[in-house]
């Protein structure tokens, strides 16, 4: 039982991975694969496959979005600085 509980908290947890990267309506995900560890298999568009396919593109997309986040904290930090050079004083 305990087996079976585990399993299926994996199998819910994947596919509740799957519904955040996935785009919306789509039943597979594309995202491209890059620094794949050796062995995690792709297809002719160089694309993963698989479940660990899928855990990879999963943590390429989080690394993207953590970019995206640094390089708007960024600019909110370059525009506050700005807007203190133009306040009347």
């Amino acid at each position: 039982m305990s087996e079976q509980r585990r399993r299926n908290a994996i199998r819910d947890g994947y596919a509740q991975l799957i519904a955040l990267i996935a785009p919306a309506g789509a039943q597979t995900i594309d995202l491209p694969s890059r620094g794949r560890p050796k062995g995690s298999g792709t297809n002719s568009k160089g694309y993963t496959k698989g479940k660990s396919g899928v855990l990879f593109r999963a943590v390429e997309y989080c690394r993207w979005l953590e970019e995206g986040r640094d390089a708007l904290r960024e600019e909110v930090l370059r525009l506050e600085a700005a807007a203190r050079m133009v306040a009347p004083h």
